[in-house]
């Protein structure tokens, strides 16, 4: 859900506080481009005037093949300073559903559950149906608006169950 990802990403460049000091301790990188030396320097810097620096790595795994980058990566990972919230995101799922059902995990999501409270995985799955209808409404609310459930639907064919779309 492409909507929840740029919003979950926006809380947090928002609680860094001033958007001007916010845009000095955020970096961001694109995976295409990924080289583990500047994440890790990236991770490594200190926060200016700020308490913490938010680090956005994008679409990496593709990156991130076999086990030796893979051990690499998860080694850059422990290092990353209480002072850097690292946030990754990848634009599609970690493992298909259908593995998934067989028991499947993702390297990385073992790695994050075995970190504790150091780590976060937070999947954004796109809303369809019911769960879009209604979250059509309570966008609505918030905004001192009102959709009735006929017209949520409506709008949720118009726009192909695209929240961003809905959104506007």
């Amino acid at each position: 859900d492409e909507l929840a990802i740029t919003r979950f990403i926006a809380d947090l460049e928002s609680r860094l506080g001033d958007p001007g000091m916010a845009a000095m301790n955020t970096t961001r990188l694109e995976g295409n481009a990924y080289n583990l030396n500047e994440l890790i320097r990236a991770t490594a810097a200190m926060p200016f005037l700020a308490k913490r620096r938010l680090v956005i790595l994008e679409n990496f795994l593709g990156r991130v093949k076999d086990r030796p980058e893979q051990e690499a990566f998860k080694a850059a990972l422990v290092k990353v300073p209480e002072t850097t919230a690292l946030v990754l995101v990848e634009r599609k799922p970690l493992v298909e559903e259908k593995e998934r059902r067989k028991g499947k995990e993702h390297w990385l999501e073992i790695w994050a559950r075995e970190a504790g409270e150091k780590a976060l995985l937070k999947e954004f799955v796109p809303l369809k149906g019911y769960p879009l209808i209604v979250w059509i409404q309570e966008q609505a609310r918030k905004a001192g608006g009102e959709f009735t459930q006929a017209a949520a639907k409506e709008l949720v064919g118009l726009v192909n169950e695209n929240p961003r779309q809905a959104e506007h």
